[in-house]
Formats: C-alpha cells, sequence, structure tokens
C-alpha cells in the first residue's frame, strides 16, 4: 500500500471526502489526487498538526496501526479547528444574531427603567418636601 493509499483509507475511516480532508489540513484542492511519490514535509506536518492521533510511522511505511494509541495522542483541545455541518453553524449564526438583538433590546430597556427610576425619586423627592412643608404648615396652623 502507497503513502497515497493509507492516506485515502485515514479519509475513509474518518467519512470525509478527499476535498475535505485537503481543506481542514490546508492542502491544495486537489491534493490527494495528484500526489505521485509521496506526501511533502510541509503536507505532512498540516495532516498531522490537523490529525494528532494519525500514525506518521504508519503514514509513511505502513508498519504498526493507523492511529496512535490513547497515551501518544494530543489532545483534540490543542487544535485550532473545529469541524462542523454547514448547518448546525447557520444555526449557531442565526442564534447568535438573535441573541445579539435581544441584549440590545434588554440594553435599551434598562436605559427606560433608569430613566423612569430618576424620574420616580424627582418626583418623591419632591413630594416629601411639598408634604413636609404641607404637613408643618397643618401642624402650625392647628397650634
Amino acid at each position: 500500500m502507497t503513502v497515497k493509499e493509507r492516506i485515502k483509507t485515514f479519509i475513509q475511516s474518518l467519512g470525509l471526502t478527499n476535498q475535505r480532508f485537503e481543506a481542514e489540513c490546508g492542502l491544495s484542492n486537489g491534493y490527494i489526487s495528484n500526489m505521485r511519490k509521496g506526501v511533502g514535509e510541509e503536507a505532512l506536518e498540516r495532516i498531522s498538526n490537523r490529525f494528532p492521533d494519525l500514525s506518521r510511522a504508519w503514514l509513511l511505511t505502513g508498519e504498526g496501526e493507523m492511529l496512535k494509541s490513547a497515551a501518544q495522542a494530543a489532545p483534540l483541545a490543542t487544535t485550532d479547528t473545529i469541524t462542523m455541518p454547514r448547518e448546525a453553524w447557520e444555526v449557531i449564526r442565526d442564534q447568535a444574531a438573535s441573541l445579539k438583538a435581544k441584549d440590545v433590546s434588554l440594553e435599551r430597556k434598562d436605559k427606560q427603567i433608569d430613566e423612569m427610576l430618576s424620574m420616580l425619586r424627582k418626583q418623591i423627592e419632591k413630594g416629601e418636601d411639598a408634604g413636609y412643608h404641607g404637613h408643618a404648615a397643618t401642624r402650625a396652623a392647628a397650634e
């Protein structure tokens, strides 16, 4: 089995197309189909960075297992790329836009509430002043 065949075997095990694999690894479109003798060092590095559980030894020589053991594999959290279906991304994008609109609406309502509270405080202060004077006047008239 050639390096090209092993890469195709790995791609199939992931359930990806060649094009999707190339895109995820940052390889040029058609890279896999155009491979002749082997994989270039830069492409190997990109593949290894994106799929750290893929055994380089297996890929290059066919020896050993296709995937590294769990102890040898780098944690997935170290990758910068997340793959998801377009539909899922669109749902997330729409939800984010909806949340942003709600946030703007809530900020507007918070501002209105603050303005109303300020007006109520002023009215209460005026009412207390008027009530206090009125009460004092009533008390003075009663004396």
